[in-house]
């Protein structure tokens, strides 16, 4: 009897479920069957003989579920005994033969061994216990072991396939019907993942069709995603064919690929977006250009694909325009961006490799470092202070090798600070005699409000290999998002490609409708109002910057542009006390937002452009109430206390 057992298959198969209180064949209260398949060939005959048990499968099955039970043979034997019981009692009952004389000897074994099992492991005492999937890493109740892990499947009563019933008088085919049931059964939830489905032969004989049918329904099912077959082990859901019923946690699904923001607090006054007044936008002038463009002869031809450099029309006025100021030689090309930020990204795209190392200003705007990020460059910060780019960090950090350099010389961002003649000369041929390529970012360029203003490197360089960037959007209009660059023609060439790769060509009713704007005067009008409403702004953010913030702030004094960048006092940090501003109705942006090596942790960045003089003087006076107070509180608290007198 005990010898039987080698004559069983690996895994355990489910035979057949009944409902609760059913008598099965033989009279017994049947709480639940497990059947298994016989072998004509013991391939692991080996393995049995060296280590005495049926193989992997039980030997996994007894290591995770039953651990150190000392009898866990009865419970095995009662299984296998409940099982051939089962199975001679129907053979028995089809022939018509009677059990002889041994049988109820044969009957007693078999019951001791059941009962031994059920009062040991019982299926309500694993219910209890809880397993962890191995598959799914879900905890499921219930007498149940992945079949993946290696062990075979067992289950409680609830945990059974749910059997198909099939309409033999519908219209629709019996495989069709078999594959809908468990489709729906798997992604509703009631199949989970890891769980087996029966084997053919036994479905097919346990719902009284041919195995055909059920196979077919199988192929259909795994074609899909749904189950894959293992041979020799049996037909299981797959892990994402039972996740459909279950809503995506996006959160993981993303891991750490978004980029950390500020917190979205509504404030009164806002200083934390460096963008243009939208009061100052031009709107009838705007609507004068649009409608001249839609009554042009060529608005279809507009309003179709066009080509990925541009509106043919804008590129040869900008690159006429560069060429006027020097900027551009009969080598270079112009082709049209969706900004400065694309202009960089198609840069990018086409320069850097992981592992190049990139030169940086520290701080610097995020955007273009997490960009350089994205193509897993090693990004090298050089400090930009107020005197400008730290000329000798500059040329350590050449000497170690550099691919590509990024510089905003003009009105840097986040600082507002402008490079100086000599240092813009020194710059051009430290990366000459480096081999690297310079960027030059003059997004905010053409915004000085008072001073002389400064040749940019495309100017200054003799051989023309600086890649200019520049946009429409610091000046009017920036969801229009039109911009460009100027570089040698094979650059300009190579980016047009990665352009048509990336959204095939910019909006061109945009960039006709800036043509228009341009062509006609517009633009020069409304440059002279931007001029004169920020040189206005300026000067009032840095007379509030005098006036209210603490004695120990420091802050730059730009010429231009849109910024200007406040570093506190220690132990001050300006992340920190952001809520206590927000409280206050008034917005910035944090300077460890424009970290490259450095946390700048102590700074901020103030953006004036977008707010009036009066809530300029108004939002600085509350930012220095802020942080006086946060200063005196700081201090007080590190005061040593004062002896008692007596």
């Amino acid at each position: 009897m005990f010898c039987q057992r080698h004559r069983f298959q690996h895994d355990l198969r489910i035979f057949k479920r009944q409902a609760a209180g059913q008598h099965d064949g033989d009279g017994g209260q049947g709480l639940f069957f497990l059947g298994e398949e016989l072998t004509d060939d013991r391939r692991d005959a080996a393995q049995i003989a060296r280590t005495g048990h049926e193989g992997p499968y039980l030997d996994g099955f007894e290591a995770a579920v039953l651990p150190q039970q000392p009898a866990h043979g009865f419970a095995r034997l009662g299984r296998e005994q409940s099982f051939i019981k089962e199975r001679r009692g129907a053979e028995n009952q089809a022939a018509g033969l009677a059990h002889d004389g041994g049988g109820g000897i044969l009957r007693q074994q078999e019951c001791l061994g059941f009962l031994v099992w059920f009062l040991l492991f019982r299926p309500g005492q694993a219910h209890q216990q809880g397993r962890q999937s191995q598959v799914t890493g879900q905890t499921h109740t219930g007498f149940s072991v992945s079949a993946y892990a290696g062990g075979p499947m067992w289950y409680d009563r609830a945990q059974m396939v749910l059997l198909p019933q099939v309409d033999h008088g519908s219209g629709e085919p019996l495989y069709r019907q078999l594959y809908e049931h468990f489709r729906d059964a798997i992604a509703s939830g009631k199949i989970v993942a890891g769980e087996r489905l029966p084997a053919t032969r036994e479905l097919a004989g346990t719902i009284g069709l041919n195995r055909n049918t059920i196979s077919a329904a199988y192929a259909q099912l795994e074609a899909e995603g749904f189950i894959v077959t293992h041979t020799g082990r049996g037909t299981f859901v797959t892990p994402r064919a039972a996740a459909p019923h279950q809503k995506l946690d996006w959160n993981a699904f993303l891991g750490q690929h978004t980029e950390r923001r500020p917190s979205a607090v509504p404030v009164r006054i806002s200083f934390a977006h460096s963008r243009p007044a939208e009061e100052l936008f031009p709107l009838q002038a705007f609507a004068e250009s649009c409608e001249e463009v839609l009554r042009g002869e060529d608005v279809s031809a507009i309003l179709q694909l066009g080509s990925p450099g541009g509106y043919e029309p804008l590129r040869q006025l900008l690159l006429e325009q560069t060429r006027l100021e020097g900027a551009a030689g009969a080598s270079d090309g112009v082709m049209i961006s969706s900004g400065c930020q694309q202009a960089l990204d198609l840069v990018r795209r086409v320069l850097v490799r992981p592992g190049d190392r990139v030169i940086l200003e520290d701080p610097i705007y995020p955007g273009v470092r997490n960009l350089l990020a994205e193509s897993k460059a090693e990004l090298v910060g050089v400090p930009f202070n107020q005197d400008g780019l730290d000329l000798h960090a500059f040329e350590r950090a050449l000497l170690r090798g550099a691919r590509l350099v990024v510089l905003t010389p003009n009105f840097q961002n986040p600082t507002g600070l402008t490079m100086s003649l000599e240092a813009r000369q020194h710059v051009i041929r430290l990366a000459r005699e480096a081999g690297a390529v310079l960027v030059e970012n003059d997004s905010y360029g053409r915004l000085r409000y008072q001073g002389e203003g400064v040749p940019t490197l495309k100017q200054l360089d003799p051989f023309g290999d600086v890649i200019l960037l520049r946009s429409f959007s610091k000046m009017s209009f920036p969801g229009l998002r039109v911009g460009w660059i100027s570089a040698p023609l094979p650059l300009i060439e190579a980016l047009i490609d990665a352009k048509q790769r990336t959204d095939l060509h910019s909006d061109q009713f945009s960039q006709a409708v800036m043509l228009a704007f341009v062509e006609a005067g517009r633009m020069l009008e409304h440059q002279r109002t931007v001029i004169e409403a920020g040189r206005r702004r300026l000067a009032a953010a840095l007379a509030a910057c005098r006036e209210h913030l603490p004695e120990e702030c420091e802050f730059t004094e730009p010429e231009g542009g849109m910024n200007l960048w406040i570093t506190l006092p220690e132990p001050l940090d300006a992340g920190e006390l952001l809520p206590r501003a927000q409280r206050e109705g008034v917005g910035y942006l944090p300077g460890s937002f424009f970290g490259v090596t450095a946390d700048h942790r102590r700074s901020l960045r103030l953006s004036f452009a977008a707010v009036d003089t009066a809530d300029i003087t108004r939002g600085v006076a509350l930012l220095g109430k802020v942080f006086r107070g946060e200063l005196a509180e700081r201090r007080w608290g590190q005061r040593e206390p004062s002896p008692a007198l007596v």
